[in-house]
Parts: C-alpha cells; structure tokens; sequence
C-alpha cells in the first residue's frame, strides 16, 4: 500500500531550516527540519514504497517512517481531538487572512506592548484609585436584567478578540504560525482562544513567554481606554456600564495570570518552572503517590479548589441567566445537582485524562 501524507497537514517556515508542521485534524504541532519536510511531501500516495526507498536515503528510510507513523501523519491513521467537557470548542476558523497580511503591524503591536504595557498598568491602578467612589457604585446602578446580560456578553466579545488577538500578532512577531482561533466554553464560561501552540517550537523562551502574555497586555491596553473614556461627560447608568467593562478587563487580567487553571498564568508559571505539563504531573504524583514533591501537592489541592469554584462561579451566573426566562423551583433544583455533581466529574475526567 502506497505511504499517503494526510491532507490536513501544513507546513509553515520557522526558522532557517526549520519548519512547523500542524496537522489541523488533530491540532497537533511539530518541529522538523526542512530535509524531513522534503521527505514528507514524497508522501503523495501515489509513489510505491519501493520507488520512495531510492529517493529517501536507505540508512535513514526505516526510522523515517516509523517516526511518521508514530506522529500519526498518515491518511488512514487518523487519531480525533480529544474532546475535553472543559474546553468545548464552538467554531473556529483560520485566520491567515488578517494576521499574515498585518505585515509590520504585528511586528509594531509586539514592540508597543513591550514598552507600553507597565506604564498604562501604573496609570490603570492610579486612575482605578481616583475612582474608586464610582467603581463601588456600579453594582447599585446596574440591574441583572437582559440588557445587562447581553452588555456583559458584547464585552466578552471585545475582550475576547482583542485578548486572542494580541496573542496572534505577537506570536506572527515571531514568525509563528496561528492556524487556528475560535470561541469555545472553557469551564463552562464562553471564552475565545488563539492556537499559538507553535511557540513550543522556538527555543528561545523569553520569546514564549511575551507571546503568553501579550493577551493580558491586550486588556491592560482595553482597560486604559475604557478608564480614559470616563472622562467624557456621559449619564451615570452609561458611565457605569463603562466601569463595568474596565472592570470586566481587570478581572480577565487577573483571572488570567491564575496559574491554577489552563489560562496564560499557568502556562507562563510552566515557562518559568522550565517543566512541560506541570498540572499533570501534579496529578499524576497524587493519584500514583510517587515523586511526592512538595510543590506537587501544594498546586493540585489549590488548583482543585479554585477550578471548583470556577465552575460554580459560571453555575450559578448561568442559573441567574435561566431564572430570567424560566423562574421556576426545577431550575434551582437542577443547579443544585449540578453543583454537587460538578467536582466528581472534574475529577473522573482529569483522572481519564491523565492515564
């Protein structure tokens, strides 16, 4: 049977003579050198084995293949995404078209942030302090109400794009291919991504680093002009929804730089520990009682704790949500189950997950 390349591969240019290798059915990214590129694009199922035995070096035929059968990059061998009750992508698409024709831009969006970000945070935290009167009376001025739902999903959206955003254009700074971004529910609340997983490619970490935390530096950015915009003289319920929106941004910003759940912190925390899959590590360590570091321990009971009351935190807005259309006793008695229910099933699923 003739050797076939699935068609859901990409190659992209990284670094001199080396490229990133995405396969899109699996979103999974690797790093190979522009020799095994070649060799690669040999695999059009239509050569015979034999023929490709002349044109692939024999000493190295062998071991090539095996390795392309072990990445899984073989039409016929195809392994699916692994779908996480986490993280349930809702539609994605590839946005070649904006970030690789940004030219400069991103090139000038990546040196701003750098120089840029520390002080619009000092002035955030200074003008946050001046108003802070206003700041308290949001939750007196704005109602839970429909308007307020749809409000507060309109500044996800914003946030979102240019959290995910600021992602992409910092890593094309890079010379990092984006070939996915998308919205997903991540611990049930609608969140965007931006998969720059080809940053893992680069060697240089600091590099990593910048583009993890370029979203944070994208609401630290949305924040500054949200706080700047309250300085136009505007009714009091348009002012508060402003501050609400700030707001929204300050908590993004801080929930964000969390290292106990899959967010920028945590990846950024692993960056800086030098250790790939921490969190999973942690795991493992707990449920095998082996390598019982210190630090193990520590992360996987915080971690455990916080993503619980994540998930309740976005149970119980979307119960808040429900009761808008349907006030009824069976929605709070579903929710309550749901709640109860909500750590066993993390668990079960993180333990499946980690054998």
């Amino acid at each position: 049977m003739n050797l076939a390349l699935k068609k859901s591969i990409n190659f992209y240019p990284l670094e001199q003579g080396i490229y990133h290798v995405y396969d899109a059915s699996t979103s999974r990214h690797f790093k190979l050198g522009e020799q095994e590129v070649n060799w690669l694009k040999l695999l059009d199922g239509k050569t015979p084995v034999e023929a490709l035995r002349g044109l692939i070096p024999l000493e190295y035929f062998d071991k090539f293949i095996k390795t392309v059968q072990h990445l899984d990059l073989l039409e016929g061998e195809s392994k699916k995404e692994p779908f996480s009750p986490l993280k349930i992508k809702v539609f994605n698409l590839d946005p070649s078209r904006f970030i690789d024709n940004s030219g400069k831009f991103a090139l000038y969006f990546s040196h701003f942030l750098n120089w840029c970000s520390l002080p619009l945070l000092v002035i955030n935290v200074l003008m946050v302090a001046l108003l802070v009167p206003q700041v308290q009376n949001i939750r007196e001025t704005l109602t839970f109400d429909t308007f307020t739902v749809i409000f507060y999903f309109f500044a996800i959206l914003v946030t979102g794009i240019v959290h995910e955003g600021a992602h992409a254009l910092v890593a094309k700074s890079f010379n990092v291919k984006v070939p996915q971004v998308g919205m997903m529910l991540f611990f049930l609340h609608p969140s965007f991504y931006a998969d720059v997983s080809g940053i893992n490619l680069m060697s240089d970490r600091k590099k990593r680093i910048k583009v993890l935390i370029a979203g944070v530096q994208g609401n630290n950015l949305l924040m500054f002009l949200g706080l700047m915009l309250t300085f136009i003289p505007m009714g009091e319920t348009a002012l508060s929804y402003l501050l609400f929106f700030t707001a929204i941004n300050f908590v993004l910003m801080f929930i964000n730089l969390i290292p106990f759940v899959e967010y920028d912190g945590y990846y950024i925390f692993q960056e800086l520990l030098g250790e790939p899959r921490f969190a999973r590590n942690a795991l493992v360590s707990q449920l095998t009682r082996q390598n019982q570091k210190i630090e193990y321990r520590a992360y996987f009971f915080i971690s455990q704790l916080f993503q619980f009351i994540l998930i309740v935190s976005m149970l119980v807005l979307i119960h808040d949500g429900v009761l808008l259309l349907w006030d009824a006793q069976w929605v709070d008695v579903l929710f309550l189950v749901l709640i109860v229910a909500a750590y066993p099933a993390l668990m079960a699923f993180k333990i499946r997950s980690a054998k």
